[in-house]
């Protein structure tokens, strides 16, 4: 079998002419997915701590982790206060602990 490939036309399309006159067009497929990115933390709006520095259960866009909110929240206090120099804070914990909530609130939070 023998195919004519003509040029692509006007509007994009490849068209092809099969033997007995049937004609057919390939056209560009769009993809389905979602082109807007949303980020996995945009809930989180800060540590979720009172005026005295204990944890809610429940705040900010954060659930559980009161201890280690808790202590985020006392270097935040640190380094606003001049007390605690540095550029960086080392997070570790097990995949899924919550270390990049944590710093998202420590983030949002802070003005340094």
């Amino acid at each position: 079998m023998n195919f004519e490939i003509l040029n692509p036309t006007s509007n994009g399309f490849l068209t092809f002419f099969k033997p007995y006159g049937i004609r057919s067009q390939i056209e560009e497929v769009k993809s389905t997915t979602k082109t807007s990115r949303v980020s996995a933390h945009t809930h989180i709006k800060g540590l979720g701590l009172d005026e005295l520095g204990f944890a809610t259960p429940v705040g900010a866009g954060l659930v559980g982790q009161e201890k280690a909110r808790e202590a985020c929240g006392v270097v935040v206090d640190l380094v606003q206060s001049r007390k605690m120099a540095g550029r960086a804070l080392l997070l570790a914990g097990a995949p899924g602990s919550g270390k990049t909530a944590l710093a998202l609130g420590i983030a949002q939070v802070s003005n340094f």
